[in-house]
Order: C-alpha cells, then structure tokens, then sequence
C-alpha cells in the first residue's frame, strides 16, 4: 500500500480562479440566477407600469446586493453564511435544564420567560 503524503498549500496560492479575492465562479453563477431572476420581475414591473426606470434599478441594486453576499472574505465566509449562522443559531435550543432522577439524567427543555 502507498503511503499519501499531505501537501500543504499557502494561502496566496488560490486553487480555485477568482475574479477578484474571494468572488469566483461558483459566486458568478449564483449572482447571474439571482440577475436572471430579478429580470424576469423587472420585466413585469416594465410591463405594468411602462418605465423603465424602476426595471433598470431593481436588476443593478439585486446585481450588486448579491455579488456583495457573495463575496467571501479572508476566512472563506461570505455574509450569506453569516446570516445562514445566525439564522441557524436563532433555530436552535438554548437552554438545557435538567434535573437528576436515579440514574438518570432528564433533559427538560424550557423557555428563559424574561
């Protein structure tokens, strides 16, 4: 059997091709669906009121809003995950109480009442 040796590799060196530090292909595609998307609403807002104004603003602020939550930063998070985290961690259980019973430990869950 051969033995697989670790490559360590340095963090200038990018193993996958950026645009710019921390927006790369896989951001590209999210942020041309969300574009794509917000065309297809832009274009029914063009249809219903015949300006073009509005259609145009809402595909350029949805454009730059998502390359701005796609975007990672130095530790490889994007604030996308952020909100991800911390709607993930608002999901969660916060408080454990128990109480010891024999053996036994119950775990009672209850509300913190403020």
């Amino acid at each position: 059997m051969e033995d697989k040796k670790m490559l360590r590799i340095p963090k200038t060196i990018k193993t996958k091709t950026e645009f710019f530090i921390g927006f790369g292909v896989a951001e590209l595609v999210k942020t041309i669906i969300i574009s794509a998307i917000a065309s297809a609403f832009a274009y029914i807002i063009y249809l219903i009121k015949n300006e073009t104004i509005t259609p145009v603003f809402i595909v350029i602020t949805s454009a730059t809003i998502s390359v701005v939550l796609f975007t990672k930063n130095s530790i490889n998070f994007s604030l996308f995950d952020y909100i991800l985290n911390i709607i993930k961690f608002q999901l969660s259980q916060k408080q454990y109480k128990y109480r010891k019973g024999g053996n036994d430990i119950y775990l009672i869950l209850e509300e913190k009442k403020k």
